[in-house]
């Protein structure tokens, strides 16, 4: 009896396994798998602290998720030192490698300029889809509209839009001759051309800022895929499914899509992400781990190449340049300035990581000392806005000086957004109650204006930092390359020489004359370390001992203050010869007692 209900069980299974099947097999149904990605930025290998998943990881992801096709949101090229020594070619080659079949452009992949990202679409092999980007003469700048894909009898159509609202987020000079059409009636153009080509599903790629406003606008999309603002996206807009995978491929996108043929139509559609966490099931790919090592090894001359020189060590030290303005500092916000033309700039000491040594400048200098990738931006800040920073800025650097000399165990986490300024010329009283320190500050031979609006230049970072709120407050004017691509071209076109020497924040606080004492001391109490914000443009870089160094003791010969090193265990005081003298007695009488006693204890034990 129980092997005749087991046989009814498995045919009775198996009918109903059967009509699924044949379902299946009659190709009704078609699956669609689209990777996606955006706003990578150049980020490229496995990176545990950035959480990138990188290309390697990206190809093996792609391959296992069957994906039929792999497509790019914008900003792309641009980002990290290991794209910008190549212009971008370093990623166009990995692109190529990996398989992607199409992108649309992202304010950052014109920093190479126009005619660079040509050659990298070329190189890459992955069309730029942006059709609304025109020339003056109203010609589609990009030879590539659209591609339509045949997946398993679906016709798949694939189309670039790019925001003109992103268009200011570019340097204005990389779009000379460029420009940004209307971006609505261009995606409704293009839908209904996908249409009338017999398209089943219409997918659009647009580097924007308001997604929702194009998705209910133009009708038709199906799988809307974003880039620009850097979220982690999958909502449905006007019976469209827009994405977006957050930023330096930190996931990978993995939209479904359901066609059935019988029905004619898109039956579901629906997004996931691969995270980083989720990458660590996956391989590495093992042809693009060796391309990326390949690249490495081949931009190793580049990266030694020299650039410029400098006939003084250039102060980056992390206990400097988080205290004081340092003539490193000065060169690289005069490299902000040339850069973007800005009234002012500002850059923080935590952005700055290593020195470089007197002689010979190379770009692997350069990259030590701004490593991350950040991009330059402007804002436009009242001249109230900039005192306001000046003011705060001040106090920090008054604050992190006696944390590091160990005066003070209130150690400032924010010791890092403690600004390098260039454009101005500060004079400044630390003896001033907070928020008053400010007594004079110039913009070049101007008074600063506090109604007047300033154009303020500096890293991404900074200009968002909350220590300075009405900058954080101000919308991003304009974007330009990242800092290191730009320190580069400063120091080969202009050089070093005409910054270091330039001083900016001038201390004049009147130094206090010490007491006479009016009985001989046991102690002498040394000078507390000063607050000084500023350090001589000739001084040598010192590698910072366990404590950082003070700012206070011996007057270099422009009259500004030059650091020298305060041990904290000393709490500020040092011995005196007499001091001394006592101290040595007590402990002779101390090693006399300790000897009389440990002969009577021996005495005590032969009894």
């Amino acid at each position: 009896m129980r092997k005749i209900i087991s046989i009814m069980l498995c045919v009775l299974l198996a009918a109903m396994v059967l009509p699924i099947t044949a379902y299946a097999d009659d190709g009704d149904t078609v699956s669609i798998t689209v990777a996606y990605t955006n706003d990578i930025h150049a980020r490229n290998s496995n990176d545990d602290y950035n959480r990138t998943i990188g290309f390697p990881k990206l190809k093996t992801i792609v391959d296992q998720e069957n994906a039929d096709l792999l497509l790019d949101a914008g900003d792309l090229y641009h980002g990290q030192a290991f794209a910008t020594v190549e212009n971008g070619e370093s990623i166009a080659q990995l692109i190529n490698a990996v398989g992607y079949d199409g992108m649309t452009v992202g304010n950052h992949d014109w920093n190479y300029g126009e005619d660079q990202l040509k050659a990298l679409e070329a190189i890459s092999a992955c069309p730029v889809m942006a059709g609304n980007v025109e020339t003056d003469s109203n010609d589609n700048f990009f030879n590539t509209d659209y591609i339509i894909r045949d997946i398993g009898g679906v016709k798949v159509g694939v189309f670039g839009v790019v925001d003109p609202e992103v268009y200011g987020a570019t340097n204005p000079t990389l779009l000379k001759g460029l420009q940004y059409t209307d971006m609505y009636a261009y995606a409704d153009k293009m839908v209904k051309q996908l249409q009338s080509q017999d398209c089943d599903i219409i997918v659009a790629l647009s580097h924007c800022v308001d997604y929702e406003k194009l998705a209910s606008t133009v009708s038709g999309i199906d799988l809307l895929i974003t880039g620009h603002l850097h979220i982690e996206l999958s909502t449905v807009v006007n019976d469209t499914l827009v994405v977006q995978a957050g930023e330096y491929m930190q996931n990978v996108g993995i939209a479904s899509l359901e066609y059935s043929k019988s029905e004619d139509k898109l039956i579901s559609a629906a997004a996931k992400e691969i995270t980083y966490e989720d990458s660590k099931a996956y391989e590495p790919n093992a042809d693009i781990t060796n391309l990326i090592a390949q690249i490495n090894e081949e931009q190793k001359p580049i990266l030694d190449e020299a650039v410029g020189s400098t006939s003084i060590d250039l102060d980056g030290e992390k206990f400097h340049v988080r205290a004081y303005e340092t003539n490193l500092g000065r060169v690289i916000t005069d490299t902000y300035i040339n850069e973007t033309g800005a009234d002012i700039a500002i850059e923080n000491g935590g952005g700055i990581r290593s020195s470089i040594k007197q002689g010979s400048i190379t770009k692997r200098d350069v990259i030590n000392v701004a490593p991350f990738g950040n991009i330059i931006v402007t804002k436009d800040v009242t001249g109230a806005g900039i005192k306001e920073m000046l003011e705060n800025t001040i106090d920090l650097g008054i604050r992190n000086a006696k944390a590091y000399s160990g005066e003070s165990t209130d150690w400032p986490s924010n010791d890092g957004s403690y600004v390098q300024i260039g454009g101005m010329t500060i004079k400044y009283d630390t003896s001033k109650p907070t928020g008053s320190r400010v007594i004079s500050a110039m913009v070049g031979s101007e008074p600063l204006d506090l109604s007047k609006i300033y154009t303020i230049a500096g890293n991404n970072f900074i200009l968002a930092d909350k220590t300075y709120p009405a900058i954080a407050s101000a919308p991003i004017k304009s974007e330009y390359t990242t800092c290191d691509d730009a320190l580069t071209k400063f120091i080969t076109s202009i050089g070093v020489e005409g910054s270091i020497n330039n001083q900016r924040m001038i201390d004049i606080t009147t130094p206090v004359e010490p007491t006479a004492p009016t009985a001989e001391p046991t102690q002498e109490s040394s000078t507390a370390p000063t607050a000084s914000t500023t350090i001589p443009a000739t001084a040598t870089p010192t590698s910072p001992s366990a404590t950082a160094p003070a700012q206070g003791g011996t007057t270099a010969n422009n009259g500004s203050t030059a650091p020298t090193n305060t041990n904290a265990s000393t709490a500020g005081k040092v011995a005196t010869g007499d001091s001394q003298s006592i101290v040595m007695l007590i402990g002779i009488i101390a090693l006399s007692l300790c000897t009389i006693l440990t002969i009577k204890r021996k005495a005590v034990e032969k009894q």
